[in-house]
């Protein structure tokens, strides 16, 4: 199942077609990196509790996965990618699974490992 709001911002990036590009207006902006894609604001992933990431306590004391220091959906690249995955599904993202999106992660193998840190 998506989350609420990754299913709001799938519907938002198949509806245009195309990646947004630098959400520079965004008081977030630039939340992972410099010149990152915005099309995946909220990680379609999320949570995808990968080794890249880890749980956290969050301020209200609940415990959450962190994926701060990850970069892949931010990637114009990948956030291309995970579009065109959507879009060959043809069928609405209600009726689509995570899992089956979830290997677009596998399918760009070289960019996960040269991009998926932002670490200080």
């Amino acid at each position: 199942m998506w989350n609420h709001l990754a299913r709001k911002y799938i519907n938002q990036a198949l509806k245009r077609g195309d990646i947004k590009g630098g959400n520079t207006s965004c008081k977030y902006y630039p939340c992972s990196f410099d010149k990152q894609d915005c099309t995946w604001c909220f990680c379609p992933f999320y949570p995808c509790l990968l080794s890249h990431g880890e749980f956290v306590m969050s301020p209200t004391g609940r415990r959450i996965w962190d994926c701060s220091h990850c970069r892949v959906v931010h990637e114009p690249e990948m956030a291309k990618n995970i579009l065109k995955e959507l879009k060959e599904k043809g069928r609405p993202i209600e009726e689509i699974e995570r899992g089956e999106i979830i290997w677009t992660m596998r399918l760009i193998k070289p960019l996960r490992e040269n991009y998926i840190f932002n670490r200080p």
